[in-house]
This record gives C-alpha cells, sequence and structure tokens, in this order.
C-alpha cells in the first residue's frame, strides 16, 4: 500500500519552491490539488503504449507527482490514421505551470481565462487559489472538456469550462484579469485582447513550426498589448483549428524534399549555433515568416525543409579553409533565409530570448515581434 497521495503533491510543491521563489499560496495549490485524479493513464511515447493507474502504488505515484509532462491524449497527423502519432494534450510539467502561474500576476478577486483545458488540473489550482467562479477554461475537444468537469467535480469544484475555439476566448465570463494559454499561437488572438481588461496580462508561448519564446504582454490600450519574451525554457502543443489532428492548421501533408538539381554553394557561419542558442533559432522562425517548415539537426548538417517543398542543408563540419558546404532548392532560396537571420542576430550582438518584444493590436496586420525596444528598426511581421 502506497503513502498518501499528499505526501508525494507536498513533495512536488516543495520541489517547485527549491530557492523560495514559490508564491506560497501557489505551493499550497500544488501541495493540496491531487494531479492523480487527473491523470489517470499517460502515453509513454518511447514505447508507444499507454501508462495506466492499476493501483496507487509508489512507482505510479512518483511518476504523476514528478516535475515532467505527462502525455495524456494522442493523434494520427493524417487521415484514417495514416499520419504520424502525435502528443495533443497532456499534463503539463508542473514547473512550467508554476512559472505561468506567477507570471499573470494574479490575486485573490481577480479572474483568468485558460485556454486549453486539458486534463482540468490546472483549472484546479487556478480554481484552487482564487476561487471557482473565477476561473474560466476553454479547450477545442468536447471530450477533454467532459472529462475535465467530472475529476474537477470530483474535488469540489466548477469552474466555466467549454468546448470551442481558444483563439476566439470566451467573452461570456470576461473581461478577465489573465489569460493563460497552455496551447502555443502564432500570434496573439485580436479576441483575446478585446476580453482583458485594462493592465491585464497575458501568458502565452509565441510559437512557429520550430521554435517560439514564453511571451507575458500587458493591456496598453483599449485595443493592444504590449510586452517581452523571456528566456524560460518551456514550450507546449500548438493551439489546433481541427480537433481531429495534432497540427495547428489540421492534417499534415508530407514535407518533400526533392534533393534534384540543388544549388550549391558555401557559408563561413558558424551553423552549429542553430543547434545551441534558441534565440537564434527564433530569429530564424521570424525571417522565414508564417511558413510550415522543418528545421533539424543530423549527425552531418542543418536540415530545412518548407512545406512548398523549398529546402536547404548546411555542413556542419566546416573544410580547412573554414568554409561550409550548403545546398538549396525548390521555389525559394529557404538559405538566405535563414543566414539572414544568422547576420542580424550576430550583428545584434547574440541576443536570448529576453531581448525580444511584441507590440499587437487587434487590427490585421498590426502585431509584431521586435529586438531590444518597440521602436527598433528589426522588427518582424505576426503570425510567425
Amino acid at each position: 500500500m502506497t503513502d498518501t497521495w499528499e505526501k508525494f503533491a507536498a513533495s512536488l510543491a516543495g520541489s517547485l519552491d527549491v530557492d523560495g521563489g514559490l508564491d506560497p499560496e501557489w505551493r499550497e495549490s500544488f501541495a493540496e490539488i491531487p494531479r492523480h485524479l487527473f491523470v489517470p493513464e499517460f502515453w509513454d511515447a518511447g514505447t508507444n503504449t499507454w501508462t495506466t493507474n492499476d493501483a496507487d502504488t509508489d512507482w505510479w505515484m512518483a511518476q504523476i507527482y514528478a516535475d515532467a509532462s505527462l502525455i495524456t491524449q494522442v493523434r494520427s497527423s493524417g487521415p484514417a490514421e495514416s499520419g504520424a502519432r502525435r502528443a495533443t494534450s497532456s499534463s503539463s510539467m508542473p514547473g512550467i505551470m508554476a512559472w505561468m502561474l506567477q507570471a499573470i500576476g494574479v490575486t485573490a478577486g481577480q479572474t483568468v481565462l485558460e485556454i486549453g483545458t486539458g486534463t482540468g488540473y490546472n483549472a484546479g489550482l487556478l480554481s484552487h487559489r482564487l476561487g471557482e467562479h473565477a476561473v474560466t477554461s476553454i479547450d477545442i475537444d468536447p471530450d477533454l472538456v467532459s472529462a475535465a468537469r467530472q475529476r474537477l467535480s470530483s474535488i469540489g469544484y466548477a469552474p466555466v469550462l467549454a468546448a470551442g475555439d481558444g483563439a476566439a476566448g470566451y467573452p461570456d465570463s470576461g473581461p478577465y484579469d489573465a489569460i493563460l494559454a497552455t496551447a502555443a499561437i502564432d500570434h496573439i488572438p485580436p479576441a483575446w485582447i478585446d476580453q482583458l481588461k485594462p493592465g491585464g496580462r497575458i501568458v502565452a508561448d509565441l510559437r512557429g513550426e520550430f521554435s517560439g519564446a514564453m511571451t507575458i504582454l500587458r493591456k496598453t490600450g483599449s485595443d493592444s498589448v504590449e510586452g517581452r519574451c523571456n528566456d524560460f525554457d518551456a514550450a507546449f502543443m500548438p493551439m489546433r483549428s481541427d480537433v481531429r489532428y495534432p497540427l495547428r492548421h489540421g492534417a499534415a501533408t508530407p514535407l518533400v524534399m526533392n534533393r534534384r538539381n540543388p544549388q550549391r554553394g558555401t557559408t563561413h557561419t558558424d551553423v552549429r549555433h542553430i543547434s545551441t542558442s534558441a534565440a537564434l533559432r527564433f530569429t530564424a522562425e521570424l525571417q522565414l515568416g508564417a511558413t510550415r517548415a522543418e528545421l533539424f539537426t543530423t549527425a552531418d548538417e542543418i536540415v530545412l525543409s518548407a512545406a512548398d517543398e523549398s529546402w536547404a542543408t548546411a555542413r556542419l563540419v566546416a573544410d580547412s579553409d573554414g568554409s561550409r558546404a550548403i545546398q538549396q532548392g525548390g521555389p525559394r532560396r529557404v538559405w538566405d533565409s535563414i543566414e539572414a537571420a544568422f547576420s542580424t542576430w550576430h550583428g545584434a550582438g547574440r541576443p536570448s530570448l529576453g531581448a525580444f518584444g511584441v507590440t499587437a493590436t487587434t487590427e490585421k496586420g498590426d502585431q509584431r515581434v521586435w529586438l531590444h525596444a518597440p521602436s527598433s528598426s528589426i522588427s518582424w511581421p505576426l503570425p510567425i
């Protein structure tokens, strides 16, 4: 027979507060909300199998109350299970949730809209701290919402839960003092700005296809928000437009790399930096614009593959003269965009993610990411 779950929850809460920086009331919430009730099973990506709680063993409780993300739903990325299986919902890493909960800066008497209900665990943490009446949560998947409602009810909470498009927010309970998104966004949905109180905060992962940054925004005008990215290391699954598929724009179409007749060249840029610098990858994502693409590193090269069949590769190891071989093909010279990102990042002094910021309004086309200051001449339009 296992020790009581409270022992494991208390240990988790303590691990989230090792430096004493966690608000005592959030620490209390992590200690008193039973995560195991929200995660009856989780997906092991290594074995492609579900791990289920057959008994409340110490091993099971240790898995659930670890500071780790637990995948709780997977979907095929293509029709009729033909695509790769990808995670579509999880119980987020508690350390990330603790950071976000503190970042929204809410106190008793204030209201929160959560985008991405998932298991309902975070809605439970919010309800414990603020009261169920102050919490609204929305998810695109009605089944997840239904299960979360039952789990929350079992511990005595009934916040407003709704199934729908997260980008539309939930105006019926607004306006809100804060909006917290546990799904990544490629721009700031105008509805969120409209539903935020003056001075209210949005905390979200601003992310393209292969890179992003946690971002904290404050409402600065009736139709605008502004704020900075953060160096905190976190990443979320994309906010989806179709409940059936895991990708942000619905079903996947294969990214094709036709390497025939490549354009060959060389670069003296140390391309290895793209594997080690989150800020450089973010700059590259911004430079490519709203392009569905994959950027990854093999043992030998950096590889970029875009949805329009443009592609590029760059060798990791330099030749004796310090140059590295590059190849690219397709309708666009996408390596040129990556090279421009290197130039911008190096020219700006190799800034961290915290040097980037966002200004966004509700007007279409009036959202951008800037470097160092809102008045900067270096900026990129959203969506990412």
